[in-house]
Order: C-alpha cells, then structure tokens, then sequence
C-alpha cells in the first residue's frame, strides 16, 4: 500500500496502474479498490493534522498508524489532494449529506457514475 501511495504521490500513473494491479489482480472493479485506498489516504491525512496524530483505536497503530509515519505531513497532504476528486464524486451520490472534513459522510454509497480508474489518474493533473 505505501509504494502505491507513493506512486499516487508522485503522479506515476504507471507505477499506479501496476500497483493497483497487484492489489486488485480483477480488471472489473478495480475503482472499488480505489474507494477502499481512498479510505485509508483519508485516515492518513485526519492522523497528520494532529500534532501528535491521535489514533482512534489501538488496532490502528498497526494498520494505519505505521503507515502513517512512513510518510510526511506534506506526502500526506498532496496524497489527499489526489483523491479530493473522488471525494467530491462519492459526495455527490449522498444527495442531503454536508461534507466534514474530519469524517467522511457517506457509508455505503453507489459508485460513481462514468468515474473509473482512468478518471481518477486524469483527475490528479487537476491538482
């Protein structure tokens, strides 16, 4: 997971793409697999704005925390940056539901329409 958050980081939409291959080996569906990256990119980006990064359970010093401090406070914030796009699409599926930065609004919602792994690499040149 870090050397594909790198890779997201650093723009590399080829190291990206074989990255995310290794995760999700499938052709169909990988943006689910991207949603779930998402996720973790958000938690990652909560933890480094606070000073020292607060863990909301233990279990996720071994999960999240770790991976965490592999990366720093300026990785973390251009990684988020790259995913805003998503962010803002899987908002839009949630009709009613105002964003808050610290947690995500939306559970279970419907994929994106006509948003794949493709759009999700253009959207970074947008940053």
């Amino acid at each position: 997971m870090e050397v594909t958050f790198r890779a997201i980081i650093e723009a590399d939409s080829a190291a990206f793409r074989e990255q995310l291959a290794l995760l999700h080996p499938g052709t169909e569906g990988r943006i689910a697999c991207v949603v779930l990256l998402h996720k973790v990119a958000h938690s990652l980006y909560a933890m480094s704005l606070q000073n020292p990064p607060v863990l909301d359970h233990e279990a996720n010093h071994w999960r999240t925390g770790q991976l965490c401090e592999r990366f720093s406070t300026a990785d973390l914030r251009t990684l988020w940056r790259r995913f805003e796009t998503l962010d803002e699409r899987l908002l839009d599926q949630t009709p009613g539901v105002d964003a808050v930065p610290e947690v995500p609004a939306y559970e279970q919602v419907a994929m994106p329409e006509g948003f794949d792994v493709e759009e999700f690499i253009v959207s970074w040149e947008a940053d």
